[in-house]
């Protein structure tokens, strides 16, 4: 049992499961996984999530960190995109850990 429910989510934490063992391998330092991106995200509900009242979870932007300085009307189309533009610009870090993986 993996704790998330979903093909995308399930070979996401293969995927995130395979390169914790290659880094292990080589002795390399663990791949920091941010919060604010969908693989971070979903590993820290896991982390962080009640044993006694665990569900599977799918990912969603509910399990992200909050959002700083939003307006205080905002469309919700309008803040799952500066969710993922976040998301996006925090990949950067973890792209470099992985690309050095493959070389």
């Amino acid at each position: 049992m993996a704790g998330v429910e979903g093909y995308v989510e399930s070979a996401t934490l293969g995927f995130l499961a395979g390169i914790a063992a290659e880094c292990r391998e080589r002795g390399l330092p663990r791949v920091a996984h941010d919060p604010a991106t969908a693989h971070g995200a979903l590993l820290c509900y896991l982390a962080d999530a009640d044993p006694q009242h665990f569900q599977p979870m799918n990912v969603n932007y509910g399990l992200f960190p909050p959002l700083s300085n939003l307006p205080r009307r905002i469309r919700k189309r309008e803040k799952n995109e500066l969710h993922a533009r976040r998301a996006f610009e925090a990949l950067g870090p973890f792209a470099e850990c992985v690309a050095a993986l493959v070389v």
